[in-house]
């Protein structure tokens, strides 16, 4: 069984590429933050509550207006 461990550069980039998908603007989102509050979230609590908690993630860190 071969474990892929993702980096925390491996996070952002999923965050950008969701967060262009959703047509918003990258610059409008804290994505070094929400990287790094994932990986921990990933490291400690494993892939479900990652994937359960990543959209949340994303838009609360949206920086505001």
């Amino acid at each position: 069984m071969v474990v892929e461990m993702r980096t925390v550069q491996d996070i952002k980039n999923e965050v950008i590429d969701y967060i262009r998908n959703s047509g918003e603007v990258v610059e409008d989102y804290n994505v070094d933050m929400c990287a790094d509050y994932l990986y921990d979230v990933l490291h400690l609590d494993g892939e479900c509550a990652y994937r359960a908690e990543f959209e949340w993630a994303v838009f609360n860190f949206r920086i505001a207006e």
